[in-house]
């Protein structure tokens, strides 16, 4: 069975003909990993290896194999029957991706005081946009050069923790050119910061102006300021993590079995803080996520999530989890799962992710606890259904939760191919 990691930058692995325990005992790292493998074959019983029999790399997890990384195992190397073949992880170096290797190639030694050494990022054809390190304190930094008459319609620069955004001019006058500077500033941000700038990177490529370069970036960076009001470097609490995985779930478990990939993202709705977790044209899901060993009851923190006006079909969907380190899977591998799942269309999660308060530099914060699911149950809210309506407050009464008994909810419990007929445009087969 493959052992974990021994001291920094270094792991050993051995695995055993047939034993394929291996391939879950490693958490995928935040940031990709180049592998050095030495291959030693071992007789067993005087017979010598090299046999048919069943591969090596297919032994291993993905990130071990290096399925997906820069440097990935490569060959048809073979496990006899009579023996085995040990593989020795011999040197393991941390190799970062997108701006944050680049920024990792700016040496700032040598360099004037006060200004900053840069890369041009050859995919951003707007506006010259570069990756840049200070060369007073090397902090990192994302810079676009536009015209001055391209930030005319910045009012207020947006600041958040970990980050401020500011304006150099590269010429004297109301024209000419100027700088528009993303800079980390705080370094426990740095992680945080790394992810945004990749973001903001990838939103420039699809920009043709530097206006419109400019009013981009200011748009992803009031995404993110509301990440970093709400999660900051911390990360998410374990209730909310709990909840993202609950609605992960129906997602990946229900939806996409009756809408196509793109629609089914559409429709997850919870991130954009409105009332329903899922709002599609023919019904939507409120998801309601519980570790109680026996739950008697899910709480409505906003009085609207029960609220059927104006819908045609309104569910809850009660998912009902074990949480511990021998579950099923964290957090981040239900999330790989589901991409997986999207495939060509897996980039839209990431606006959603982001909202609720996951992101892949964070993904470490949520190797534990692993989940399991116990039960999915559904109920159809309609007239008689336990529940407080806006109509039915008081004046003056403000901030309403409750909690909804589960077994109040039995005469309205329905099941999951109700639903997904329900959501489906086409209606829906269980078999």
């Amino acid at each position: 069975m493959a052992g974990r990691s021994q001291g920094k930058g270094q792991a050993k692995d051995t695995v055993r003909s047939g034993d394929t325990r291996g391939a879950s005992c490693h958490p995928r790292p935040s940031v990709a990993i180049r592998l050095e493998w030495q291959w030693q074959a071992c007789e067993s019983r005087g017979r010598c290896v090299g046999h048919s029999g069943p591969r090596f790399r297919d032994q291993l997890s993905h990130w071990q194999r290096g399925d997906g990384l820069e440097s990935p195992i490569r060959g048809e190397q073979r496990i006899s029957t009579a023996g085995t073949l040990r593989a020795k992880l011999v040197r393991a170096t941390r190799h970062m991706t997108g701006l944050a290797e680049t920024w990792g190639r700016l040496k700032t030694s040598g360099h004037g005081v006060g200004d900053y050494v840069r890369l041009r990022l050859p995919a951003v054809a707007a506006c010259p946009t570069y990756a840049a390190k200070r060369t007073t304190d090397d902090s990192v930094a994302l810079i676009l050069e536009v015209d001055k008459r391209a930030l005319a319609g910045l009012s207020k620069l947006p600041a958040s923790k970990g980050f401020e955004l500011s304006t150099s001019a590269l010429s004297p006058g109301r024209s000419g050119r100027a700088r528009l500077i993303l800079a980390l500033s705080e370094p426990e941000f740095l992680d945080v910061f790394s992810s945004l700038a990749d973001d903001i990177a990838r939103t420039l490529r699809g920009v043709t102006s530097e206006t419109e370069a400019v009013a981009a970036l200011v748009d992803r960076l009031r995404t993110w300021q509301e990440f970093l009001r709400r999660f900051g470097s911390q990360g998410m609490s374990r209730d909310a993590c709990r909840g993202l995985y609950g609605e992960l779930v129906f997602l990946r478990d229900c939806l996409l079995k009756v809408l196509p990939g793109t629609e089914a993202v559409m429709a997850w709705a919870g991130p954009r803080r409105v009332p329903h977790d899922f709002q599609t044209r023919h019904g939507s899901v409120e998801v309601k996520t519980t570790a109680a060993a026996t739950p008697h009851s899910f709480r409505v923190a906003n009085i609207r999530q029960l609220d059927d006006r104006g819908i045609s079909a309104l569910y809850i969907c009660v998912v009902t989890v074990d949480e511990s380190e021998g579950g099923k899977e964290t957090l981040p591998e239900a999330i790989d799962g589901l991409r997986s799942a999207l495939g060509a269309h897996a980039k839209r999660l990431d606006e959603p992710l982001i909202s609720a308060g996951y992101i892949e530099a964070q993904r470490t914060l949520y190797d534990s606890p692993r989940y399991s699911i116990r039960s999915i149950r559904f109920f159809q809210v309609r007239d008689g259904f336990p529940r407080l309506l806006e109509s039915e407050i008081p004046n003056g009464v403000e901030g309403v939760s409750f909690a909804v008994a589960i077994a109040a909810c039995a005469d309205f419990a329905c099941s999951e191919s109700e639903v997904l007929e329900t959501l489906s445009p086409e209606g829906y087969d269980a078999d």
